[in-house]
């Protein structure tokens, strides 16, 4: 009698937007914010944050886009941005108006996050490319007309 010899078919391997989004936001984080100073005090810490100006919960449209992050100590980070925006975000306006005012029409612009878009946001991520990170650099463009 011959045995039956069950052969296992090979799923292709799938690659989750969510696994993809989550690493690829640690080194975005990691770009913006380690060894750079605190855009709040100058100090730099051996540990520094990514604070995202626009929450990514809110806005995850900018949250690749070098203009809707800088870096923060943990103190400016959570005590001032967080827990003080009434004096936030006039500080913020008042220090980066050209960032104010790109975000301003940026945050309206809609990115559907698909894999292949967050991997080549990983790529221009390990090239430095922050122009290429930029979702509205048309903005910018218009700015310097």
């Amino acid at each position: 009698m011959r045995r039956k010899v069950h052969t296992r078919k090979v799923k292709p391997k799938v690659i989750k937007i969510g696994v993809v989004i989550r690493a690829t936001q640690r080194e975005f984080n990691k770009m913006i914010a380690s060894g750079k100073p605190c855009v709040k005090c100058g100090q730099t810490f051996p540990v520094m944050q990514c604070s995202h100006i626009h929450s990514i919960g809110a806005y995850p449209n900018l949250r690749f886009d070098p203009m809707n992050a800088f870096p923060m100590c943990g103190r400016h980070h959570f005590f001032f941005w967080h827990d003080d925006p009434g004096s936030a975000w006039p500080w913020f306006e008042q220090s980066f108006p050209g960032r104010y005012e790109y975000l301003l029409k940026a945050k309206n612009k809609l990115v559907g996050w698909t894999v292949d878009k967050v991997l080549e946001v990983r790529k221009k991520i390990k090239e430095k490319d922050l122009r290429g990170l930029l979702i509205a650099p048309e903005i910018l463009a218009l700015d310097k007309q």
